[in-house]
């Protein structure tokens, strides 16, 4: 005849027998937070750029160091040859372009930030004024653009069909966006010090980058300011 178990038996085979939903939770927890950081990483891949730098071939990853240090934001580098950069073909392509933002900036080669910058204070627009007084629409400095008011001016009658001059075609989009630009120069305030030359003065480059937002210079220049970039503002 078998002998009946006691209380203390019963409560030993219920609790072996039963499920432990403790070590479920555990494991399902664990599951969670070692797969969060790669949904997350897989988000942030897919969110489009604001910010559109241009940098001359050879020059890329200094001009990237420097963006990504003074800016909090994501940016794609677009790299040129050297010379003279088409905007109008490079607002053409952003448009048709998925991972490029609606709104999104674009600065010309070679520019860089010269402190902490904001994605607010790159989409200011501004205009060049040079030594006698003249402003230019196009230049080396960031310049917002917004999409939807590009497909309205490349839909536009006083649109030209054919040899389009950067000049002529940023003034028709900042009619368009019905913006005043602020004035910038080299001549006065601190936004920038332009680079064009390939023996500028050392003492204007340093100065610039002490002082000034940006540093701006052609291919010719940005070979003569390079040491000062890498030195100053890299590291």
């Amino acid at each position: 005849m078998a002998r009946a178990k006691s209380k203390s038996e019963q409560v030993e085979v219920v609790a072996s027998t039963s499920p432990q939903p403790e070590t479920v939770s555990e494991e399902k927890t664990a599951t969670s937070v070692e797969t969060e950081p790669n949904s997350e990483e897989s988000v942030a891949s897919e969110q489009p750029y604001r910010v559109v730098v241009c940098a001359y071939a050879g020059t890329e990853d200094l001009v990237r160091k420097v963006w990504e240090k003074m800016l909090d934001e994501p940016i794609h580098i677009l790299v040129v040859p050297e010379g003279e950069v088409d905007m109008h073909n490079i607002a053409t392509e952003m448009i048709a372009d998925s991972t490029i933002s609606d709104t999104f900036v674009v600065v010309k080669p070679n520019t860089v930030p010269c402190s902490r910058i904001s994605l607010a204070e790159l989409n200011v627009p501004v205009v060049y004024v040079d030594k006698a007084g003249k402003e230019h629409y196009s230049h080396r400095l960031p310049m917002p653009f917004d999409k939807n008011i590009l497909v309205d001016v490349f839909g536009s009658a006083d649109y030209p069909a054919n040899d389009v001059d950067d000049e002529a075609f940023l003034r028709l989009y900042a009619e368009h966006a019905q913006y005043r630009p602020m004035q910038v120069s080299h001549y006065f305030g601190n936004y920038v010090t332009v680079v064009l030359r390939g023996n500028p003065c050392p003492a204007v480059i340093a100065e610039g980058i002490a002082r000034r937002k940006f540093l701006s210079a052609n291919a010719v220049g940005f070979k003569a300011a390079e040491k000062f970039v890498e030195a100053l503002l890299s590291k």
